[in-house]
């Protein structure tokens, strides 16, 4: 009995040991890539701002579907469609927000430039 609660203490251990690890290597690649972590809000919503403004006025669907497709992939906390501009904006939870406009037939949707520090 002795030795199976000594050979279950080790199996911990070492789980432990590893599980230690690997929040240390998280940790330490987090600092690594903390400016491109700090990107991801910007990326998630001009992702979908691009894809439902394509989805809109490139292939010609409703506001209603181009929203849904776009929510399969990223949840915006606000989207609004300017279909007089033919754009779409989103806007993220973290407060960051970016516009695709239409821009005609042999173009397609482009992103608005990024603001500075963003």
């Amino acid at each position: 009995m002795k030795r199976k609660a000594s050979a279950l203490g080790r199996a911990l251990k070492v789980f432990a040991l590893l599980v230690g690890l690997g929040l240390l290597a998280l940790a330490v690649l987090a600092v690594v890539i903390r400016d491109e972590l700090a990107e991801v809000p910007n990326v998630h919503a001009a992702f979908f701002a691009k894809e439902t403004c394509s989805c809109l006025y490139v292939i010609g669907q409703s506001a209603d579907y181009c929203k849904s497709y776009g929510l399969q992939m990223f949840l915006p906390s606000e989207v609004s469609f300017d279909d007089a501009a033919r754009a779409v904006e989103a806007r993220t939870f973290w407060g960051t927000k970016q516009t695709a406009r239409f821009l005609g037939p042999p173009y397609g949707c482009r992103l608005d430039p990024w603001p500075e520090g963003a």
